[in-house]
């Protein structure tokens, strides 16, 4: 086994977080939430364990931390959403918003089962995502908003429940990542592919 990084003492250095927080994300892909130890996380990022305790204070910061930078990347594409109503084919943006969710629930889905694990970790995270307005509400909001502009634009039927219609297309995106994290990635071929899903539902909204 080879030494750990030697590391001077003192304040970690700058650009040490974003290090710590790629490093997380590679190690939750390759080897799952159950085997995250801080030791290999710092191994991984060239950085001491210390350092994620002086960033993140324990393991479970450290995943809420890769957790919200995940979120950041589907924040940014999600907020202002139904701005870009008409612009592009209706197929095609149903199409980028099932690939956004479905890539954010494969890291999400890994989160919540170590959450549901810990009795006291569960309570602890609930009352953080309470705290910050998060869950699948938002979700289901924010793509509901999209919708509705398509509607007053005329390019999805009137009488559509824009939110119902909005969970069963984010339930679509979840479907999905949880086959492949409870089956296996190849097990996704059983299901619908995505254009299969988007163009049975873009029919169904536009009648």
């Amino acid at each position: 086994m080879e030494p750990d990084p030697i590391r001077k003492r003192g304040r970690p250095s700058r650009g040490a977080r974003e290090a710590i927080l790629q490093a997380t994300r590679e190690l939750l892909d390759e080897e799952g939430l159950a085997r995250l130890t801080t030791r290999a996380v710092a191994r991984q990022a060239g950085v001491s364990e210390a350092s994620i305790f002086y960033h993140f204070g324990d393991k479970t910061g450290l995943v809420v931390a890769a957790l919200e930078a995940s979120l950041d990347s589907l924040r940014e594409f999600a907020v202002g959403l139904a701005e870009r109503a008409g612009v592009g084919g209706l197929d095609e943006m149903l199409r980028e918003i099932l690939r956004r969710w479905e890539t954010f629930f494969d890291r999400a889905l890994q989160v919540a089962g170590f959450v549901q694990a810990d009795a006291e970790l569960r309570g602890d995270f609930q009352a953080y995502v309470r705290a910050n307005n998060y869950g699948a509400h938002r979700g289901v909001e924010l793509v509901a908003e999209y919708l509705e502009a398509e509607q007053a634009l005329g390019r999805v039927r009137e009488d559509v429940d824009a939110r119902a219609a909005a969970l069963q297309l984010l339930g679509v995106a979840c479907v999905r990542s949880l086959q492949r994290a409870t089956v296996g990635a190849r097990a996704t071929a059983r299901l619908p592919s995505p254009e299969q899903s988007v163009r049975a539902f873009s029919a169904y909204l536009a009648g």
